[in-house]
Parts: C-alpha cells; sequence; structure tokens
C-alpha cells in the first residue's frame, strides 16, 4: 500500500511541477539564500498599494512569475531580489538537473524610495509589437511593469540570452 501511495505521490508532484507555480518554491527560496546570500526576497509589504490591479488574476506575488522561458519543457523562475539598500535585480532560475542557471536579467531601478511600484508577470509567446518593431517570441517572456510611470517592457530567451523589448 504505502509503495502504490508513494507513486501516487511522485506521479502528482511530476505533474504539478508543469503547471505555473503561485507562490516560490521552498526548494528556490533555499537556493536563493544559499547562493545569493547578499539578496533578500521582497514581501508584498514592500508593495505600495493596489499593486494588485497590475497583475493577472491567478497571480498572488509581484515578485515573481515562473513558465519555461528557454523552451525546455522544465519550469523556470523569474524572481525580483532586493539588496541591503533595497534596489531591485530581476533574476531567472533556469531549472536544470542539478539545480538552476542563474541569470542576472536586469538592475531595476526603484523609483518610489518608500514602496516598491515594480511588477513581473509571465508575457505570453507569440507576436509581440511596439510603435517601431513587431516580433515572433518563441517562449513565454518576462514582463515588468512599471506602476507608477505607466511602462512596460519585456524579456525574451533567444540563443542562450534574454533580450529587452521595450514597447514604447
Amino acid at each position: 500500500m504505502i509503495k502504490y501511495i508513494l507513486i501516487f505521490l511522485t506521479v502528482g508532484l511530476v505533474f504539478s511541477s508543469s503547471l505555473e507555480a503561485k507562490n516560490i518554491p521552498d526548494s528556490l527560496v533555499h537556493y536563493i539564500n544559499k547562493e545569493l546570500p547578499k539578496y533578500k526576497i521582497p514581501s508584498c509589504l514592500d508593495y505600495m498599494k493596489g499593486w494588485e490591479s497590475f497583475q493577472d488574476d491567478d497571480t498572488q506575488l509581484p515578485f515573481f512569475c515562473t513558465s519555461d522561458y528557454n523552451g525546455d519543457n522544465l519550469l523556470d523562475f523569474a524572481v525580483l531580489l532586493k539588496d541591503s539598500s533595497d534596489e531591485l535585480f530581476l533574476y531567472v532560475f533556469l531549472q536544470q538537473a542539478n539545480g538552476y542557471e542563474i541569470v542576472l536579467i536586469d538592475k531595476i531601478q526603484n523609483y518610489n524610495s518608500k514602496k516598491f511600484q515594480i511588477v513581473i508577470r509571465s508575457e505570453l509567446k507569440g507576436v509581440w509589437e511596439s510603435i517601431t518593431e513587431k516580433i515572433t517570441v518563441c517562449n513565454n517572456g518576462i514582463s515588468i511593469v512599471l506602476i507608477e510611470e505607466s511602462l512596460t517592457w519585456s524579456y525574451y530567451y533567444h540563443e542562450g540570452k534574454f533580450i529587452q523589448f521595450i514597447y514604447d
């Protein structure tokens, strides 16, 4: 009986790992604390009031999103991390067989010194358009929203690196 329960739990974990995560997995929190000890994961209390209206309906955290960003069919994680002076850094943790490949995507200036107003979310693959260009993106990307500035830009993975796409 225990053998079947373990098989069921293992199958359940495999299927659930293919879905988008709503919260940062404990294993990733421990990994960040170990590999990037000078950075901390923000909390929702660090954010300005009303950040929720700039997120997708099913998103719970303004500083975390997940998808398969590099097209290898593994769930990857994007996390905003803060340093001791409250500067924000966008990191992506690409899943590998034995852990993660850590990629620093951007250092993002905090425009509101009291509360963060920078929200991240996954941007669906497909055709992305700006005033001056139109591209086809093969994998989901990461979108940055600066709430008070009404600015949005995204990053997509192409040929081994993340490239910034500016909409305006």
